[in-house]
């Protein structure tokens, strides 16, 4: 073989390995009914990037799933955040009937998330991150608030001009990510990012797109609605469109640039995973599975995610998707292409000499 031979072959050794390091991954299911066969529809909504887990019972209130274990928090709330520390945000409505957000600490420390200074209160938390900021939502003569949580203060962030704003996502730096209006009476939506205390808005292409979500990279993964969403950074737009799909939709993004969402189109709705430009339809990337996923939920930066899917019998379930170990054929390419590039440099080296 020839030395050129050798190169191209140890290039395109190290390409497949390349290629198969970013393959779409595949899925072992989990049925969540498993962890507590003596509770019905328990609905699991939140995990961290620990795999631990909180949900909720009609009767039992709020269950955490850690270190294989299920521990009743005793409480009546929602969970709708839940950091890599073990904080949670909730929400309860109060004996006045007013629904306010609550932060509770992993050691079952539980404050009501204060009012702004203009007294403004968080009804809705949507997120947390781990230095216990939180995001949400309240109102004000009947316009949504956009309202952020940190260092013990509840903080309004403003609009792009308009009326309404909420806060939708919020990473471990402190950026905060949503939609505002950005006229006075206009109530179209334009997607927002805010650091530094400023409020500024994301250009996209077209009207009514909301910014759902922000990783650590400063990924923002925005919503045109019914249309398609695109990954906003640095100014920079990719689009993520399902072929063949009337709507793309994202719901959650991850440190690995990991987007899940879903799509709708003449079958129906069908949730998707995305990575580094390729992407698919998530029922045909289950190992062995009897269910079919319905709804995603929430997504870990181990690639974890947390869905709802349909039994072959038609009852429902929470279940949880976990990348597979690779096959030992993907392996066997791993090992074959970098055999390739030993044989190159051990011929390169022998010629050099």
């Amino acid at each position: 073989m020839s030395m050129n031979s050798l190169t191209r072959t140890a290039i395109l050794g190290a390409c497949l390995l390349a290629g198969t390091a970013h393959a779409l991954p595949r899925y072992t299911l989990t049925d969540l009914a498993s962890l507590t066969p003596e509770l019905s529809n328990v609905q699991w909504t939140t995990l961290n990037n620990a795999g631990e887990m909180m949900g909720s019972h009609s009767t039992a209130g709020t269950l955490l799933y850690r270190w294989g274990t299920i521990e009743p928090l005793r409480l009546t709330g929602s969970p709708a955040g839940f950091n890599d520390h073990g904080d949670a945000v909730f929400q309860f409505r109060n004996s006045g009937g007013e629904y306010r957000s609550y932060l509770r600490t992993r050691f079952g420390r539980i404050s009501q998330i204060p009012d702004s200074a203009q007294g403004d209160h968080m009804s809705s938390p949507w997120d947390l991150n781990d230095a216990r900021e939180v995001i949400g939502s309240g109102y004000r003569n009947g316009a949504q608030q956009a309202l952020l949580y940190s260092n013990g203060v509840t903080t309004n962030l403003g609009t792009l001009g308009g009326n309404q704003a909420t806060a939708l996502g919020l990473n471990n730096a402190g950026t905060v990510v949503g939609w505002s209006e950005t006229t006075v009476g206009d109530f179209q939506r334009s997607p927002f990012i805010y650091e530094n205390g400023t409020m500024q808005l994301l250009a996209v292409p077209g009207p009514g797109s909301e910014a759902e979500g922000i990783n650590d990279l400063g990924q923002v993964i925005v919503n045109q609605r019914f249309r398609h969403a695109w990954i906003w950074q640095d100014g920079e737009l990719t689009t993520v469109q399902m072929p063949g799909a009337e709507v793309t939709q994202a719901r959650e993004i991850n440190n690995l640039g990991q987007v899940v969402g879903s799509s709708l189109s003449r079958q129906g709705i069908q949730p998707w995973i995305y990575e580094d430009g390729e992407m698919a339809y998530l029922r045909d990337r289950i190992d062995g599975s009897g269910y079919s996923v319905d709804l995603v939920y929430d997504l870990n930066d181990d690639g974890q995610i947390l869905a709802q899917a349909r039994r072959d019998n038609g009852t429902f379930a929470y279940v949880l998707l976990t990348p597979a170990i690779p096959e030992p054929g993907t392996w066997a390419m791993l090992a074959g292409g970098l055999g390739l590039i030993a044989v190159w440099r051990r011929r390169t080296l022998a010629v050099q000499r």
